[in-house]
């Protein structure tokens, strides 16, 4: 979680700002750090170690001494670190799931947390990692099914989720977050969202990204 996305959620309201307060504060620091660096260490092929750290994270989870839209923000990073560990693993399956557990705890953060909006940017990565398993199973066809419904994401012709009170989040709701925070440079900063030619270019990219393997092209 970036700082400008946090001086955002601080700008939007006295919520807002209470609640960056609490996730400044240093159980969640903790918590965010053991994130970071157990994401790292997968990335190094230290499974073992990174794991470790992975159940540290979810001890503390398990402390309950956090606001419940705090504790679901920081499930979601929780499980989408898993969902590496399990894709690194060679267990799609078990990945797809953790995914699904990541998707449900941002739902939950977000829903009735109107200034924690702007994180609802993650539906599109899990959009991408989804694609990113279905192509190591070699599933191109649920691959491109993935790849596509990002795009339409981005393009807003499908909601980033439904929550369970009905509401639909669209993209254009980051973009009016973002719009409305009155912060100077936000407009720059979150250019890839906000600017429909530059996150669709953004998209183009990281798709062809997943659809190239070493040796061929996913035609």
């Amino acid at each position: 979680m970036s700082n400008d996305q946090l001086q955002l959620v601080a700008a939007s309201s006295w919520r807002g700002r209470e609640w960056v307060e609490e996730y400044s504060g240093p159980l969640t620091q903790t918590i965010s750090r053991l994130s970071k660096e157990s994401l790292a260490l997968l990335r190094q092929n230290q499974m073992d170690a990174g794991c470790v750290l992975l159940h540290a994270m979810d001890a503390l989870l398990a402390s309950g001494s956090l606001s419940q839209s705090t504790l679901h923000l920081l499930r979601r990073h929780y499980y989408g670190v898993f969902a590496y560990y399990h894709y690194k693993n060679g267990a799609f399956l078990d990945a797809f799931a953790c995914l699904d557990h990541a998707t449900d705890a941002l739902r939950s953060a977000i829903e009735g947390s109107d200034y924690l909006v702007l994180f609802g940017e993650s539906f599109i990565d899990f959009g991408y990692q989804r694609a990113r398993i279905a192509r190591s199973c070699r599933q191109w066809c649920q691959m491109r099914r993935h790849l596509s419904y990002v795009g339409q994401m981005l393009r807003g012709e499908e909601p980033l989720c439904l929550f369970n009170s009905g509401k639909l989040l669209w993209i254009s709701d980051l973009v009016d977050f973002v719009a409305l925070s009155g912060v100077g440079d936000a407009g720059v900063d979150f250019k890839h969202l906000v600017d429909r030619d530059a996150r669709l270019l953004r998209f183009r990219n990281v798709a062809a990204e997943i659809c190239c393997l070493p040796g061929f092209v996913i035609a």
